[in-house]
């Protein structure tokens, strides 16, 4: 049970970030300490040595100007300061005879005799430093660091201090460094987790909207700042995808009630005609009546079926397109030809205002069904008597063909959409179909390397915009060379 509580908060991020803060917060003290007390520790040394080579050096200057007695009278003088600092004096003549002993406040018991006799004996192992000789053994005689100047008559001159207020001054940089320590591993745990739990906030909201999506919440969103930081950006993207997202749901629900509306009458009719034909006894005209009925819904179903594939097609690139140089004022005729009945239906005049000899590289029957849907919706949302115009111009080296109505118009916030495939917008959700004509449009022209954009005003009218590459007349000949879509 313990053990998966060690692996379970082992697993948590936040917990590895922060020892992983402690650790190294700990681990550049510990270098910084360390670096710090060894300095610290050679300058307390070189501190004390140089002390008392300065006065041994001082000692053996009076001593050659001044003779043994000049040495006696400046030591028994500053003998008092002497033992008030712990510096250990001893002079010994030529022979080892004791001429003067100054012995620091609580070294009475110290062996004096031993410290001459470690001389005479391991001399030649002393060490030379600024002119003295310093004991090299242990570096140290009962705690006392000895120096050593044979003086200019022989005469034996030992000075020494006690180490004991460097190693009182090590003793507590030692304790102090441990407090630290322990108050560092707290401030590195504590900060760790702040830095951690600060540094993984936006991916904890991140994950709690993951989660929320996950079970079908798609409204809640991740809260971000202006911030340029790599979790920042991340969190507007994933809000960006759940926007999408919950569009596209939004959508699919919207064009199952779509498609189950548009193609339940076909079917219901088509079930409706087989279920009387069986069940009533009709002569063979009342039998063919029924089949043509039947293949008459049959082929609706079929129609928005293709629309479908054609638009899945188009997006996906894989529309096959034979494309050849179509004269643009020709198409357009055909078009009008095609609509003319419908608009005399509804009193709206269509017109044709396109330049001359204009040419684009196109698929015949795509292009077609790109105007014919164009021109179908301008007629079904112009008013009685309105005026529905086809034009055709070059703008920055594209054929520019504009589908002018006077109708109902778009409303600013279907405007966006109205390209998205089966949207249908506010003003045409009563009406039949499926919302795919204008994706479709968009699908193919897209498959022609061209674009096409809506200008509109609610209750003034709308103009499609649909922008095609040029061929101009010399290079229609060069047609053939072009690359295929």
């Amino acid at each position: 049970m313990f053990l998966k509580w060690i692996k379970a908060c082992w697993r948590s991020t936040v917990l590895r970030l922060t020892l992983m803060y402690a650790v190294l917060f700990n681990l550049s003290l510990f270098l910084v300490v360390g670096v710090t007390y060894f300095i610290l520790k050679s300058a307390l040394e070189q501190n004390h040595l140089q002390r008392i080579i300065h006065k041994l050096n001082k000692y053996a200057k009076v001593e050659f100007y001044g003779g043994r007695e000049g040495l006696l009278k400046v030591i028994q003088y500053e003998n008092t300061d002497n033992q008030n600092e712990s510096i250990f004096v001893q002079l010994l003549s030529a022979n080892g005879q004791a001429l003067w002993l100054t012995i620091p406040t609580g070294w009475e018991k110290l062996d004096t005799k031993k410290i001459y006799e470690e001389y005479v004996q391991t001399s030649s192992e002393w060490m030379m430093v600024d002119g003295s000789l310093i004991y090299p053994g242990e570096s140290r005689i009962d705690e006392l660091e000895i120096t050593h100047r044979e003086l200019s008559n022989g005469d034996h001159l030992f000075v020494g201090s006690s180490n004991q207020e460097q190693e009182v001054l090590r003793a507590r940089f030692i304790e102090a460094a441990q407090l630290m320590f322990i108050f560092a591993s707290l401030l590195g745990i504590i900060g760790g987790y702040v830095f951690a739990s600060r540094l993984l906030a936006p991916i904890k909201k991140l994950l709690h909207t993951v989660r929320s999506a996950q079970d079908g919440d798609f409204q809640s969103r991740i809260l971000t700042d202006k911030s340029s930081t790599e979790l920042n950006e991340l969190s507007i993207l994933f809000n960006t995808l759940l926007d999408r997202i919950e569009r596209l749901i939004e959508g699919m629900q919207q064009t199952l009630d779509n498609v189950a509306h548009d193609l339940r009458t076909p079917v219901s009719r088509i079930r409706a005609a087989i279920e009387l034909t069986l069940r009533e006894s009709h002569g063979e005209a009342e039998l063919k009546e029924a089949l043509l009925q039947c293949a008459k819904d049959s082929e609706k179903l079929m129609d928005h079926l293709n629309v479908l594939m054609d638009v899945s097609e188009a997006q996906s690139g894989i529309m096959a397109l034979q494309q050849m140089a179509i004269p643009v004022e020709e198409v357009l005729q055909e078009i009008v030809s095609l609509y003319e009945f419908m608009a005399e239906e509804k009193s709206v005049r269509l017109q044709i205002e396109a330049a001359p000899q204009l040419t684009i590289w196109a698929d015949p029957q795509r292009i077609r069904q790109v105007l014919a849907n164009l021109v179908d919706n301008a007629i079904k949302y112009s008013h009685e008597h309105g005026l529905v115009t086809l034009e055709a111009n070059v703008e920055a080296d594209n054929v520019q063909i504009v589908i002018s109505d006077s109708g109902i118009g778009i409303a600013p916030e279907d405007l966006p959409k109205i390209f998205d495939r089966l949207y249908r917008g506010s003003k045409s959700r009563s009406g039949k179909g499926l919302g795919l004509g204008l994706s479709l449009v968009k699908a193919i022209v897209q498959a022609h390397q061209g674009s096409v954009h809506v200008k509109s005003q609610l209750g003034q009218g709308s103009q499609f915009i649909v922008s095609l590459p040029d061929l101009s007349p010399d290079t229609v000949v060069h047609a053939s060379n072009l690359t295929k879509i």
